[in-house]
C-alpha cells in the first residue's frame, strides 16, 4: 500500500508571492534536483540528447558541423534554458524541441543587443526584446513556416513568463508570422 506512484510528474509551480529573482532561482534548483530527465547526460553537458528528435544544444555551434564547438549561452541564462526545457520535455516529450532551442537562440541575441553590457538574463525580457527578437527571425533566411513556429515558442515563452512572475508586465504578444497557406493543389472533380 505505502508504495509511491511511478508515473506521477512533479512540475514547478511559481509562488505568486515571489519576485522573478527568487521564483527563477526556486524554478532551476527544481529542475535540477526534482526533474530527472536528462540526468544522466548531466546538468554541465553543452547539449542533450531526447529520446526523440535533434539533440539541444545550449548555445550556438557553427552550423552543418556536429562536432564542433559549442559557444554557451552565458548564465543566468544557460540555466533558465536549461531548467524550462526540463519541464517542458517533462511534461511531454517531443520532436521538434529544437525549435525551442532555435527561439531561445534569437533571444539571447535580442537580450545581448539591449543589454550589451551584462550577461543575458530571462528577467531582463521586455516588449522591446520581444520586437527585436521578431526582427531578427524576420530576417533569417528560415522558411515561412519555421518562422511561424519560433514565432509561436516565442508567444508560449511571453505568455509563461508572465503567469509564473518572472517578469511583472509584457505588452499583449501575438505570433507575429502567419501560418502559410498550404499550397498542395486542389483538384476538384
Amino acid at each position: 500500500m505505502g508504495e509511491k506512484a511511478n508515473n506521477v510528474i512533479n512540475i514547478w509551480q511559481a509562488k505568486q508571492e515571489r519576485d522573478g529573482r527568487d521564483n527563477l532561482a526556486e524554478f532551476i534548483n527544481f529542475a535540477k534536483t526534482e526533474l530527472t530527465l536528462y540526468n544522466e547526460q548531466g546538468w554541465e553537458a553543452d547539449r542533450w540528447k531526447p529520446n526523440k528528435g535533434q539533440t539541444l544544444v545550449f548555445g550556438f555551434q557553427e552550423e552543418g558541423n556536429n562536432y564542433s564547438k559549442v559557444e554557451l549561452f552565458k548564465q543566468p541564462y544557460l540555466n533558465f534554458v536549461k531548467a524550462f526545457i526540463k519541464q517542458q520535455m517533462t511534461i511531454k516529450e517531443i520532436t521538434s524541441a529544437h525549435i525551442w532551442m532555435s527561439m531561445f537562440r534569437f533571444l539571447y541575441k535580442a537580450l545581448l543587443s539591449q543589454y550589451p553590457d551584462q550577461a543575458p538574463c530571462i528577467l531582463n525580457v521586455n516588449g522591446q526584446t520581444l520586437k527585436e527578437t521578431k526582427i531578427l527571425i524576420e530576417v533569417e533566411k528560415y522558411s515561412p513556416l519555421r518562422k511561424y513556429h519560433i514565432g509561436g515558442k516565442l508567444k508560449s515563452l511571453a505568455d509563461w513568463l508572465v503567469n509564473n512572475n518572472f517578469v511583472l508586465t509584457l505588452p499583449k504578444y501575438k505570433n507575429p508570422f502567419r501560418k502559410p497557406a498550404h499550397t498542395a493543389e486542389q483538384v476538384s472533380e
